[in-house]
């Protein structure tokens, strides 16, 4: 047993060696950024790829809710910045952080399936938070909080809550900073119920109360 374990970690070892030989001043094999492989690219190479993947930056990003939906995002108005070259440093330093477990699992991934990365950028947050608010704007049918109204003889009644459908500011926000970490800006997402935040047992006391008080009679 103990010379089958030597033996496999022999093999291992060549084989792990034979790769960092081959690859030396390449990025590894089966290293994505999104769907783009910068395998055995030289840093200049996928420089260049990436540079030019970040060139053909649409003007907006297409957000569709439920496949009916749509909306638009200006990539420009949210100051996108990619930094190409932190992305391609990121790509290169897999299977080469000089940690030993961390260096053996990406190797193994860069032989058998693959090491995923996403892309490093900025943007201008206050711009985006005003361009993510304009999509719920588009895209939203908001929820409704309960209240109360006077009706036509001056008698107070509850107006009820009601449910609404969309998205949440932070949803919105995780699914496109993950979509242009992967050069993706066509989305599609799926909404979700939004609760009123006032709802009718919280407004229910109050009309009781308003009664009360235009009828002059005493509260308790």
């Amino acid at each position: 047993v103990a010379i089958v374990v030597v033996s496999v970690l022999a093999i291992i070892s060549t084989t792990f060696a034979a790769l960092t030989l081959k690859y030396k001043n390449k990025i590894y094999p089966r290293t994505y950024v999104g769907a783009i492989s910068l395998g055995g690219k030289t840093v200049n190479e996928a420089k260049t790829l990436l540079t030019n993947q970040a060139n053909r930056l649409p003007e907006d990003s297409v957000i569709r809710v439920d496949g009916e939906k749509q909306a638009t995002l200006s990539l420009k108005d949210a100051g996108l910045i990619y930094d190409i070259q932190a992305t391609v440093a990121q790509a290169y330093a897999i299977g080469r952080t000089g940690r030993l477990a961390q260096n053996l699992r990406e190797l193994f991934h860069a032989l058998t399936s693959s090491n995923h990365q996403v892309a490093r950028y900025s943007l201008d947050e206050s711009q985006f938070n005003m361009v993510i608010a304009d999509v719920l704007r588009q895209t939203n049918t908001e929820a409704k909080n309960a209240s109360v109204v006077l009706l036509d003889d001056s008698t107070p009644a509850l107006s009820p809550a009601t449910t609404g459908r969309g998205l949440t500011q932070s949803q919105l926000t995780d699914v496109l900073m993950a979509g242009l970490g992967t050069f993706t800006y066509s989305i599609d997402v799926q909404s979700q119920i939004l609760e009123p935040t006032i709802v009718d047992s919280q407004v229910s006391y109050a009309v009781e109360q308003t009664k009360q008080l235009l009828t002059h009679t005493p509260f308790t």
